[in-house]
């Protein structure tokens, strides 16, 4: 039987193996093996967010020579691919050296929406960072000002290119010396400095030398990179990138989502 659809996987067989990835995430991963093959199903919380991994998927995997995961279907809430298994590993500065190259190729911008900070949102979470001393202590005037003096950048980028939005090495499975892609749901037309912030978060040994690599490679100064990369964090742990469109930002400001702000600031702060 071919293996079209969700209803189609379960027909054949499919055993769940394990669950993949970790808690908190948009989607949930299992491997599975079918007709002596081992797959990647992923479910979504809504098609919406399986349709944006998709296109972003197809539209990559066409118009790059990055390397993903091959896509087997895609039905309602679910996308099935490809189990491949990493054998070996890359360093940071691989991925972000990979990533550079999307970021330069302009034509991927018309594929992509475009996903920016409203102004409105930004003057507000730097007016609440001010006041709340009692969740962002001594470091709150600071944090605010960092916010502040980004608003320009945050609302009104000075580049904007397709980004991955989610990128460290927990994205990348290596094998045979090839690079393979996961997790696209977060692709979008962003600052590319977006793609440094999670890379510098999730590997702060490498901190410098992330930095050092893209102001050669992006040729640009280490104090503007520094200053994007702050405010930039502020928004990663927010998550209001996502949400800058028709909701209550009070909502999306969860007590875990400002110690995400702390801990994201400090990290950039702290040398």
């Amino acid at each position: 039987m071919e293996i079209n659809n969700y209803k189609n996987l379960i027909e054949s067989g499919a055993k769940f193996l394990e669950k993949l990835g970790k808690r908190g995430t948009k989607h949930f991963s299992y491997r599975v093996r079918c007709n002596g093959a081992n797959y990647v199903l992923k479910k979504f919380r809504s098609e919406r967010e399986t349709r944006r991994e998709s296109e972003a998927h197809d539209i990559l995997s066409r118009r790059t020579k990055l390397l993903f995961p091959r896509k087997i279907f895609r039905d309602g809430e679910f996308i099935l691919y490809e189990y491949i298994c990493g054998t070996e590993e890359c360093t940071p500065l691989e991925m972000v050296g990979d990533w550079r190259k999307v970021h330069i190729d302009c034509e991927l911008s018309n594929y992509f929406d475009i996903d920016i900070p409203n102004i409105r949102h930004v003057e507000w979470l730097a007016r609440k960072v001010a006041e709340r001393g009692d969740l962002y202590g001594d470091n709150r005037r600071e944090y605010s000002r960092i916010i502040k003096t980004g608003m320009v950048d945050l609302v009104s980028p000075p580049e904007l290119c397709v980004v991955h939005g989610d990128l460290h090495l927990g994205n990348v499975i290596t094998r045979e010396g090839s690079r393979f892609y996961i997790d696209l749901e977060s692709c979008a037309v962003r600052d590319p400095i977006t793609d440094l912030v999670p890379a510098v978060l999730y590997h702060l040994d490498w901190k410098e030398s992330l930095i050092q690599h893209y102001c050669e490679i992006a040729n640009l100064d280490e104090k503007t990179i520094k200053r994007r990369l702050a405010t930039l964090s502020v928004f990663r742990g927010t998550k209001l990138i996502g949400y800058h469109n028709n909701r209550d930002i009070k909502e999306e400001i969860k007590l875990k989502a400002r110690r995400r702000i702390i801990k994201s600031l400090d990290s950039f702060l702290g040398g």
